[in-house]
């Protein structure tokens, strides 16, 4: 009898154990959803892991703060490729490397949660990878990088006499740096300011505004660059314009200016 009780005992307390966890598990593995969180670009990045008897089934990640456009790349693609590779040894996304490793890092947390080994779940995928097609083609000019400046050379090569253009880009959007500032330009004396009857603006004043904005937070601008930038950013700013610039929401003032 005495052994009989031992036994139902054990098998309570091995009951009370299960109920506690995050999950369920059993003799095929461990079951439930587990979060992990790691520190990003903009804030907290958290993930999400699915298991069903300790396989991933699904990964979700998640962070508010993180870039538009390029975190918000990797918080996408990056739980995809852990669910279709049943591995958190994903590649991480270029542009994005504090937001891919903070979703790598947070991956290893949740399964930690689970009670799992991370290292368990770092296999690297053993399909033979897809040979790269090589693709020739001709052209007048080869521009690398489709950002502001990249795109700029390209309008420039055709208004040269360039009659084909090709721009290699190593990301999924065009823009570049543009992409994290709103796409905003600044300069003064230019057409748009025309436009809006801003006449009183002056290259000075736009020197002194630069330069006060630089001496922020203990900046030291120098002020020889900042006068040779003030003295052709309306040059370029009317170029872009005249090659089809428009306004957007991010530079307008509350009365419209722009």
């Amino acid at each position: 009898m005495k052994k009989v009780l031992s036994l139902i005992s054990s098998c309570v307390m091995a009951i009370a154990l299960v109920g506690c966890s995050n999950g369920t598990s059993s003799t095929k593995g461990v079951s439930g959803e587990f979060t992990g969180t790691a520190k990003g670009l903009g804030g907290d990045v958290t993930v999400t892991i699915t298991l069903e008897d300790s396989k991933i089934t699904n990964v979700v990640a998640e962070g508010k703060d993180e870039t538009e456009c390029i975190g918000t790349k990797a918080l996408e693609s990056m739980p995809e490729a852990m669910k279709e590779a049943g591995s958190i040894n994903v590649d991480t996304v270029a542009t994005a490397t504090v937001t891919s490793n903070a979703i790598l890092e947070a991956a290893k947390a949740a399964i930690e949660s689970a009670g799992l080994n991370p290292e368990d779940y770092m296999a690297t995928s053993t399909s033979e990878p897809v040979a790269a097609e090589d693709v020739t083609k001709d052209c007048d000019v080869v521009v690398v990088g489709a950002g502001g400046a990249g795109m700029s050379a390209a309008l420039s090569a055709v208004e040269n006499g360039a009659t084909s253009v090709i721009i290699l880009e190593k990301t999924s959007k065009t823009g570049g740096a543009l992409n994290t500032t709103s796409g905003t330009l600044s300069a003064a004396l230019t057409k748009c300011q025309e436009i809006d009857g801003l006449t009183e603006d002056s290259i000075e004043s736009y020197v002194e505004d630069l330069l006060e904005e630089g001496s922020k937070d203990g900046g030291v601008p120098r002020e020889s660059l900042i006068r040779l930038y003030a003295n052709n950013a309306g040059e370029a700013f009317d170029w872009l314009w005249d090659n089809g610039l428009k306004d957007n929401a991010y530079n307008e003032d509350e009365n419209g200016h722009k």
